[in-house]
């Protein structure tokens, strides 16, 4: 390990769960001891997406806002920055590029395509997308917006609703709502 700097990867750790688990040990440029994992087949051919120019989609926007330069990729799972999907999460390049630019490839039910991710990088919008699900199974239609500012990078913006046709009108509640409501009938 002092040597090479790197080992393993070893079996036999255990996290604080108590469950099993195996990595490599690399010593850092500050001398550091830190747990290298292997990565997963999706990471592996998301990083082969970053070495084929082929698969840039467009400039990162959240990186350009801060003042770096990085390109947005077309992986198997989505659209991301480069800057995450090569593994640069601790440098200060990832904290800049701030919320994690990054796209799912299916969202809400319906594929996201990449013309459509590409409206949405480069003009922040991506029209309204028709026939999206919800966590309860409902359908809805929604625009994609990209939020630099926020926590989050989307944003969605629902197209409006038609009103429920007939049915009875709520009472308001609680007796001073009611009696302004009845005073406002007639």
């Amino acid at each position: 390990l002092l040597a090479k700097k790197f080992i393993g990867p070893l079996q036999g750790f255990k996290n604080r769960f108590g469950k099993d688990f195996e990595a490599a040990l690399e010593i850092d440029a500050k001398g550091k001891v830190a747990f290298v994992f292997p990565k997963s087949p999706e990471q592996e051919q998301a990083l082969e997406a970053v070495n084929d120019p082929a698969h840039i989609l467009c400039p990162c926007p959240v990186c350009a806002a801060a003042g770096q330069q990085s390109n947005i990729y077309d992986t198997p799972a989505g659209y991301t920055c480069e800057v995450h999907l090569r593994g640069e999460a601790t440098a200060a390049a990832a904290k800049k590029c701030k919320p994690k630019a990054s796209l799912p490839r299916v969202m809400c039910g319906r594929e996201i395509d990449r013309t459509t991710a590409l409206k949405f990088f480069t003009e922040g919008d991506t029209g309204l997308i028709k026939g999206m699900k919800s966590k309860k199974g409902r359908t809805f239609d929604a625009n994609l917006l990209l939020n630099l500012k926020g926590k989050w990078l989307t944003e969605f913006k629902f197209a409006p609703r038609e009103k429920a046709p007939g049915g009875p009108k709520k009472r308001p509640f609680g007796k001073k709502l009611a009696k302004k409501a009845a005073v406002e009938q007639a």
